[in-house]
């Protein structure tokens, strides 16, 4: 037997051990959990089942607008019976869903599929909208759009982490183009470890620009700015905050959502002389600070070096003080997450809620 053949073997033989261990992990990671934890995943009965939709209980004018069970027909991969709900063609169903919690799961991330038809029956073109697949657990929530041709069934997949035990599923219509929507065949699957989340972003303002950073690479930023400000009046005097309020998360796919940074932006107008009128107003010069909290400490970007920071409760009492240096200011102060403190900056008071 010559060496080249030999070798040859060898080869193979890795290869295919390679390939069964592979599918070995695969197979123990992708575990049905489907009898373990959903009630009625076939369908045949509503029991187990939170649903709305539609008021009246009752067939109506022709059409089945609740939720109910089907029992009849021939939809490929359907079994009868199944979940359905329908209205005339070329009308559309109102909003509702079909929903299930479960509870007790091992933390991880699950797959949950279903066979569903969503179809206009009436000019459909198979690319309408508003029928989801859903799963949602904690914040992290993934909708799964449902639209098919008019009795065909397709098979549809959500994933979602799950880190605190709880998993909704469900299937919903909102603002739906749909007169018929059905479901069958819920499964859902054990997918082995959670996915790593994405690092929390890093806020920063600088010339007139806020900014955000991560050290998870080649995430999609997901930011609002709120401020009390914007809204309408009807008083003769208005005290304003000059206040942004900051929030962002990063995703990134593959990826758990990271947790949300805050962070308040403010401006306070340093001092000037007596005499300044209205039309001076756009020249006075001021401070802009860019304030976050994080494990106990209040962080101050923005501030001259040599300011003095004092910062109270909203019961005025004291919680420490500091003097900022290299345009930061840090105070270590004991107040949690939901409370709210002022800062004392030189004449001005400013009060932030702790995020």
């Amino acid at each position: 037997m010559s060496y080249k053949y030999v070798k040859s073997m060898r080869l193979c033989f890795f290869f295919l051990c390679l390939t069964v261990f592979s599918l070995s992990v695969f197979a123990q990671t992708k575990k049905d959990v489907t009898s373990q934890y959903i009630k009625n995943a076939d369908c045949s009965s509503l029991d187990g089942w939170d649903y709305w939709g539609h008021d009246i209980p009752e067939y109506l004018d022709g059409s089945w607008a609740t939720w109910h069970i089907y029992n009849s027909g021939d939809y490929s991969s359907f079994d009868k019976p199944f979940i359905e709900r329908w209205v005339y063609r070329g009308t559309i169903l109102e909003d509702g869903a079909l929903s299930q919690t479960i509870t007790g799961l091992t933390n991880g991330k699950y797959r949950v599929e279903a066979d569903i038809i969503a179809c206009q029956q009436q000019g459909g073109t198979g690319n309408e909208t508003g029928t989801f697949l859903f799963a949602s657990s904690g914040s992290d929530r993934v909708a799964i759009n449902t639209c098919t041709q008019n009795g065909v069934p397709q098979h549809f997949a959500a994933e979602v982490d799950v880190l605190n035990g709880t998993l909704k599923i469900g299937f919903e219509t909102i603002n739906s183009q749909m007169n018929w929507i059905a479901i069958d065949n819920w499964k859902l699957y054990y997918m082995g470890e959670p996915s790593p989340p994405c690092s929390i972003p890093v806020i920063t303002y600088t010339n007139g620009e806020i900014s955000f950073s991560c050290e998870t690479e080649d995430v999609q930023f997901v930011s609002e700015i709120l401020s009390d400000d914007v809204k309408k009046y009807d008083e003769d005097n208005i005290q304003l905050s000059f206040a942004y309020n900051i929030s962002v998360y990063a995703s990134k796919n593959g990826y758990r959502n990271s947790d949300v940074a805050t962070a308040t932006l403010c401006w306070i107008e340093q001092e000037h002389g007596p005499e300044t009128t209205i039309e001076d107003y756009s020249q006075i010069p001021s401070m802009k600070m860019l304030i976050q909290h994080f494990n106990g400490q209040l962080n101050i970007q923005g501030l001259p070096d040599g300011t003095i920071v004092r910062v109270y409760d909203i019961n005025a009492t004291f919680l420490g003080t500091t003097v900022s240096y290299d345009g930061m200011a840090i105070v270590n102060i004991k107040t949690g997450i939901g409370e709210v403190v002022i800062l004392k900056v030189g004449n001005n008071s400013i009060k932030v809620a702790l995020k």
